[in-house]
Formats: structure tokens, C-alpha cells, sequence
């Protein structure tokens, strides 16, 4: 018997305080999504070097690596990987160089958080292979530059 449900779709989730990730977590889960956490933007660049994703939900005020800063490094090596910027200060990602998709300002209504999602995962699907300049999911490419861009991390903290 065939499911209406969708194709389970890969989530980085990343958020420094763990009550948001899991909340998050479980109603992408519930969703049907697949969802790796991460605490922290270096964490998640290391989660993106050895594994390829869908979606990423990233909070923006973090310590060490701010949501905007990750979002502008993920944009470098995976342009098409879509980004939703989760927020208490919605000023803060106006303006043309803001690097992520969609902006959702806490609190959020759960119904605009499933659209959202859904929003940007068939978006992305419908233009990953024209616009991406990647092999037919990027996956081998982006992998290969964030273990480049975590090398490149790790040896300027042992300096």
C-alpha cells in the first residue's frame, strides 16, 4: 500500500539551547523528517562535512558562530541548500545580504513553521540540479568543502 506521506527529507538543526532543538526536532520528526542536531555552528559545519541534507534550521544568536555566519558559509559551498533563520530579533536579517531563505521570528505558529518547511523543501527540489553546478545532489561537492573549511578551522585553533 502506497503512503500519501512524503519522501523523508534529511534536517540539520541547529540551535544552542537543547529545549528548542528538541521541540524543533520531534515536530520534524513527526513530520517525517530525518533530523541531525547540532549545538553549535562549528558543529554543524562538521555534521555538513560528513553528511548531506535537505534542509537546515539554524537559530541566529548563538555563541562562537552566529546563524547569520554559518548560513553565509553553507551558502558558499551549497548555494541551492535552503536555510530558515530562526529569530527573537526580527530586524536583525533584513537587507539583500541576507544569506538564508526564510526568516521565522519567535515565537512562531506551528502552522507557519510545516509551511515554511514544506515551502522551501519543494522549492529547493525543483531547482537543485540547474542552479547548483553540483553532481545531481551536490552531496560529494559540499561534503568535500565543508571538511576542507573544518580543516582549515581546526588548524587555526591549534595555532
Amino acid at each position: 500500500m502506497m503512503s500519501n506521506r512524503p519522501a523523508e527529507k534529511r534536517v540539520l538543526l541547529v540551535d544552542d539551547e537543547l529545549g528548542q532543538r528538541e521541540a524543533i526536532g520531534l515536530l520534524l520528526a513527526l513530520d517525517g523528517h530525518r533530523v541531525v542536531q547540532a549545538a553549535n555552528g562549528q558543529e554543524a559545519l562538521e555534521h555538513l562535512g560528513r553528511e548531506s541534507f535537505d534542509l537546515v534550521i539554524t537559530d541566529y544568536s548563538m555563541p562562537g558562530m552566529a546563524g547569520d555566519e554559518l548560513a553565509s558559509n553553507i551558502k558558499i559551498a551549497a548555494p541551492a541548500l535552503p536555510i530558515i533563520m530562526i529569530t527573537g530579533h526580527s530586524c536583525v536579517m533584513k537587507g539583500a545580504e541576507n544569506p538564508v531563505d526564510a526568516v521565522l521570528t519567535k515565537p512562531f505558529e506551528l502552522g507557519e513553521f510545516r509551511q515554511t518547511v514544506a515551502s522551501l523543501l519543494a522549492r529547493a527540489r525543483s531547482m537543485r540540479v540547474q542552479k547548483s553546478g553540483f553532481d545531481e545532489d551536490g552531496s560529494a561537492d559540499q561534503r568535500a568543502w565543508f571538511q576542507e573549511k573544518r580543516a582549515r578551522a581546526e588548524a587555526h585553533m591549534i595555532q
